[in-house]
């Protein structure tokens, strides 16, 4: 009994322990910090990809390519990340080819909405239209990629989508 209180009293090893709780504690925040940073930088790679991709979209609309696999691949190679891309033209579901050369103009609405237009270049009229909107050719893309995470961001995504008006 003796020896168990002498035990009892020793502060022999305090230090270590102490140090040992104050890493833990240390690396655990480190590692949510490194979380998310990984994931801003992520974001960041992928809001750039995609902003890059619209701006040469709309500088070569055209003559661009508006296929789901030369849009995805882009994406890809510039993020370094296996990506999910989808396009669609027009409000319409998505496809693996948006026809650049017969196209047709709808309206786009502040809701994101699409209404058919008599031609391109009219102006929109109705509910949900800003004033001077007018009727043009839009392409949508939307890329998401999924985020593992070490400990705070579990298997999240990282999603982003544009809209940007070709004619």
């Amino acid at each position: 009994m003796k020896k168990l209180r002498n035990l009892w009293r020793d502060t022999g090893g305090v230090a270590a322990i102490e140090f040992a709780l104050m890493t833990t504690a240390f690396f655990v925040t480190f590692l949510g910090v490194l979380d998310f940073g990984t994931y801003f930088v992520q974001d960041a790679r992928l809001t750039q990809a995609i902003s890059d991709k619209v701006n040469n979209t709309f500088k070569n609309r055209d003559a661009v390519d508006l296929t789901e696999a030369g849009i995805q691949t882009y994406i890809r190679q510039s993020t370094g990340t296996n990506a999910t891309v989808t396009v669609t033209c027009n409000g319409g579901t998505s496809n693996t080819t948006c026809d650049n050369t017969l196209t047709s103009c709808k309206c786009l609405s502040s809701s994101g909405t699409f209404a058919t237009a008599a031609s391109c270049g009219t102006a929109c009229t109705g509910t949900g239209y800003s004033s001077g909107a007018v009727s043009g050719y839009y392409v949508k893309i939307n890329a998401t990629h999924s985020f593992p995470g070490m400990i705070l961001l579990k298997n999240s995504s990282i999603s982003r989508a544009v809209t940007v008006r070709l004619k």
